[in-house]
């Protein structure tokens, strides 16, 4: 469900408040969000105060605390609410087409908001795909619509945010915000109620409030900038301030989502899914590559986000992907840019209406969001039976590792907590070269429990379903970023699809030095020469100190967890 408010929504006005005292020269001297508030109400009545109190539960969210990994966690399918942005000149929005005044059938709704002191005077029902494209063009300055049908809106700042029957339990998820691609972008990333549901919704099971650009309070403690992912455990509430991203909602939801799965039993991964056409399943781990790899050629994509993994097989926990829209770009296997995707940060060529996808005239990488339904070959539902294999994706940028090794259960555990890959460069751009970079279970970002936990559920799972793990590099051969090739795309399909199709199941074996890895001697597609990566070095023992130096920062990831 979506609302919106007029003008006086005093979140907006707040926001705008806010904007007046600490960004134009006169810093605000509150010590919490709570009396930053008051300070922004020397104009409003004592009852109205009275009623805007209402929002401690919002402000008790905010008192996150620190961790040394994951994100900071407060201490205590889809239905979605959107509330604009309008501009406090335009009587317009109060005509706007499909919009209504609260009916009776919405007091229970209404009740739920007002427990956090938002109270809609104009209220839009799970707005269609049409309808958010019609608000964000309208209120939204710098959206546009692109010739091929998809919504194009300027960047958010950084872009570096299921045969057995399986039974799986939705959550209802309500979600506040006060720009329209954020409700689009909701509405694509969480899977869409039927009426059914919709009619039998309820209280929902977490309620998620985006501010847009109403900021964080810098001076709280745990507040190092004005953008904040704050997830309530207790109340079950998440707040999202200062950001335009539409990937930290995702975030913060698979941050809520990593917590309730791991303490009931069931591992969960941050990885992309696909099923051949014989039911066989498999898994891709890692963000150099995922969403080019799965589901190519004959098989259907599952999923590419959160990933459960339960006793009957594997399900999608999202209804949407989140991904780099060159990843798909022009190669046929993804949703393409049409009618119903959002496209984050794309530069239309020449001013016109056509999306520059590879274009870096606006940021390094454009951010797609799109239902999963928008594939070509997807799997519906999104459920499947035990993987068959585990390929966990890194980007070597030391050009040391072979091109796919195959892993033991212990090395597959040891590899998963270590999350080795790449740090990204979307920030700088392409002129500065690439660091070795580790984000533990290659989803760091949002790890509410220790990285230990989701690897000691993997070993066992691995060893029960007869699972064969592989590590593929997608990064460098010949030497290090800067100074060696990066591997060609074709060559690391052709290791994906070989390993898919069992084709090194019983393939010849060497063993890396010091790193003990089993790499295969040979691949089909893939230039024999490739499969010895210290030969592909012109010298040797630069070769030998580059591995010793992998070796070593493994050990210090080691000491670290």
């Amino acid at each position: 469900m979506y609302h919106f408010r007029r003008a006086k929504c005093r979140s907006i006005e707040r926001c705008a408040d806010y904007r007046r005292l600490g960004d134009e020269g006169n810093p605000s001297r509150a010590a919490d969000l709570e009396e930053l508030l008051s300070m922004q109400m020397t104009q409003k009545t004592r009852d109205e105060f009275a009623e805007h109190s209402k929002a401690a539960s919002i402000s008790d969210s905010l008192k996150s605390l620190m961790r040394g990994q994951g994100p900071r966690i407060a201490t205590r399918q889809p239905r979605h609410i959107y509330i604009p942005r309008s501009p406090p000149t335009s009587p317009a929005f109060k005509r706007q087409p499909g919009g209504e005044r609260p009916q009776n059938g919405d007091a229970q709704v209404l009740s739920m908001m007002s427990d956090s002191g938002l109270r809609p005077t104009i209220v839009f029902h799970n707005a269609c795909v049409a309808e958010l494209y019609e608000h964000a063009l309208r209120y939204e300055p710098g959206s546009r619509l692109t010739a091929s049908g998809a919504l194009a809106v300027p960047p958010g700042g950084s872009t570096s945010q299921t045969p057995g029957v399986l039974s799986v339990v939705r959550l209802k998820v309500r979600v506040v915000c006060a720009r329209p691609h954020h409700a689009l972008s909701a509405r694509s990333m969480l899977v869409v109620p039927s009426a059914a549901e919709l009619d039998g919704f309820g209280r929902p099971d977490l309620t998620l409030y985006n501010a847009g650009a109403f900021p964080a309070n810098r001076r709280a403690s745990h507040n190092a900038s004005a953008a904040s992912i704050a997830l309530d455990l207790t109340r079950r509430e998440l707040v999202v301030l200062g950001t335009l991203c539409p990937g930290d909602m995702r975030r913060g939801l698979q941050a809520a989502l990593s917590h309730a799965l791991p303490a009931a039993g069931a591992p969960c991964f941050h990885a992309a899914c696909d099923e051949g056409g014989a039911g066989d399943a498999a898994l891709l781990l890692g963000s150099e590559g995922r969403a080019a790899l799965a589901g190519r050629g004959e098989r259907r994509l599952l999923a590419d986000g959160l990933v459960a993994w339960g006793e009957d097989g594997v399900c999608a926990l999202e209804g949407g992907c989140h991904t780099v829209a060159g990843a798909w770009s022009g190669a046929g296997d993804g949703p393409g840019d049409g009618f119903g995707v959002l496209l984050e940060g794309a530069a239309a060529e020449g001013g016109g209406r056509v999306p520059g996808l590879a274009s870096p005239s606006t940021t390094p990488r454009v951010r797609a969001t799109y239902p999963t339904t928008l594939v070509p070959r997807n799997r519906m539902p999104c459920a499947a039976r035990h993987p068959a294999n585990l390929i966990m994706l890194c980007c070597d940028t030391l050009g040391v590792l072979p091109p796919v090794a195959r892993l033991t259960a212990d090395q597959a555990v040891y590899y998963f907590l270590s999350g080795y890959s790449a740090k990204s460069t979307e920030e700088e751009g392409d002129a500065v070269p690439p660091e070795p970079a580790f984000s533990p279970c290659y989803c760091s970002d949002f790890l509410v429990w220790h990285p230990g936990k989701y690897a000691a559920m993997l070993a066992p799972a691995l060893r029960r379903h007869g699972m064969q793990a592989w590590l593929v590099n997608t990064g460098w051969t010949g030497g290090g970023a800067g100074a060696g090739a990066r591997h060609d795309p074709r060559h690391i399909q052709a290791v994906v699809h070989a390993i898919l199709s069992d084709a090194l199941r019983g393939a010849d074996l060497v063993k890396l030095p010091v790193l003990g890895l089993e790499m295969p001697r040979c691949v089909p597609g893939v230039p024999a020469p490739l499969m010895d990566p210290r030969g592909c070095w012109p010298d040797g023992e630069a070769y030998d100190d580059g591995i010793r130096r992998l070796a070593g920062l493994f050990a210090q990831v080691e000491s670290w967890l």
